[in-house]
């Protein structure tokens, strides 16, 4: 085995998202532990990709700085991703946290099913999520039941993230992806067989 790429695995991210969403057109922003990688996609195929230091693990530093730091360090990271604001469409979230992210907003508004894959929001109806969140302790949001424990402690993080890729690229929907890096090495262009 080989450690991949941050953009090999941006690369294969984005090809597990198409093969859950063929023919999908806008960005996949897949959340790590370590880092966030954004991809363009369109025509079933992937155009650019980048990867940010903005993974869960690296996201409490930057909250710590307190709100303005933290919406300034994210800014300054997505400004080098520029290709990302020309594509119009939704933004296509990929990860676990996201996944927990949208768990959340199920409850919230009383939805009827429990799977997050497919789950979408408006840009304005994530943007009332993310103001919700940010208002709730954490022990309210650990007793969600559709919320894993380990995603707990994450998803303010997360949700303040959320709030500033709303802000920067202003995608017209966010959309939950539960295919990501797993399924696009099984189909995408990096054979995980052959990597080496």
């Amino acid at each position: 085995p080989r450690l991949l790429s941050g953009e090999e695995e941006a690369w294969a991210s984005a090809m597990g998202a198409l093969g859950a969403f063929p023919g999908a057109q806008g960005v996949v922003a897949d959340l790590g532990g370590g880092s966030l990688e954004l991809v363009s996609i369109a025509d079933n195929d992937c155009r650019e990709a980048s990867s940010l230091r903005l993974g869960t693990l690296r996201l409490p530093a930057l909250r710590a700085e307190g709100p303005e730091a933290f919406e300034s360090a994210v800014h300054e990271q997505l400004a080098s991703v520029g290709w990302a604001a020309a594509h119009t469409g939704p933004m296509y979230m990929v990860g676990g946290t996201w996944r927990a992210l949208a768990a959340y907003a199920m409850r919230y508004i009383d939805y009827p099913l429990t799977d997050p894959h497919g789950f979408m929001m408006s840009r304005e109806d994530a943007g009332d999520l993310v103001k919700t969140l940010a208002k709730t302790d954490i022990e309210t949001i650990r007793a969600n039941p559709r919320i894993a424990s380990s995603r707990v402690e994450s998803l303010p993080d997360a949700g303040q993230l959320l709030h500033v890729l709303l802000k920067h690229y202003e995608p017209q929907r966010v959309v939950i992806s539960a295919w990501g890096l797993r399924e696009g090495l099984m189909m995408g262009r990096i054979d995980p067989y052959q990597l080496s």
